[in-house]
């Protein structure tokens, strides 16, 4: 995983992630605004429109659009949880 940055931004002023990497904005963009998506690959896609500036995703997504820098990489522990309704 990683966080990238939109190249056409000079400033950032927000990050889109998925509610579950939220613990990595605290870490590595913890003075910007959080836009929360439905999925990491909608967060890199956020970002590469530009509606938000900066994103937290996967290095293959984040990879895949040219106007997007990768400025930190991060390989997290990541444990599934699975739950059954009553």
């Amino acid at each position: 995983m990683c966080v990238a940055k939109n190249k056409d931004c000079a400033n950032p002023q927000s990050v889109a992630l998925h509610p579950a990497t939220e613990v990595f904005a605290q870490k590595y963009t913890p003075d910007l605004r959080r836009d929360y998506i439905h999925s990491k690959p909608l967060a890199v896609e956020q970002c590469s429109r530009g509606e938000s500036d900066m994103c937290i995703g996967s290095a293959d997504v984040i990879e895949r659009f040219e106007n997007l820098e990768i400025v930190e990489r991060f390989n997290p522990k990541m444990v599934w949880v699975l739950y059954k309704p009553r």
